[in-house]
């Protein structure tokens, strides 16, 4: 069976969840819930609507901020994480409605590492 994080993956917003079921993708969201659980949070995208994030394990550490998920799409329209990646907002807040804003920089690196 191949890696979901050796395949191509689509870059989605929220409502495009449905058409790419049981494939892999790539989100980019804001942390708006994590459940009691630690197994699922939710994140907002640039145009408002929300994406639910499972997860295998619970989660083992603090996350916040806005954070790229890869994972594939399940049949509920949710993603199955396989990595995250949070993004710092230390010294400039990312903004989902700056056209020349963080989106440009989060599509020109490949390279981000995990927080």
């Amino acid at each position: 069976m191949v890696d979901v994080m050796d395949m191509p993956k689509s870059r989605v917003n929220a409502s495009m969840l449905p058409q790419f079921i049981d494939r892999p993708v790539c989100f980019v969201g804001r942390l708006e819930k994590i459940h009691p659980s630690g197994k699922m949070f939710i994140l907002s995208d640039g145009e408002g609507k929300s994406g639910t994030i499972e997860l295998m394990e619970p989660l083992d550490e603090e996350i916040s901020g806005v954070m790229e998920i890869v994972g594939k799409v399940t049949a509920k329209a949710t993603i199955m994480c396989a990595s995250y990646v949070q993004f710092k907002e230390d010294n400039h807040p990312f903004e989902f409605s700056d056209p020349k804003g963080k989106w440009e920089d989060i599509l020109a690196c490949s390279s981000w590492t995990l927080q």
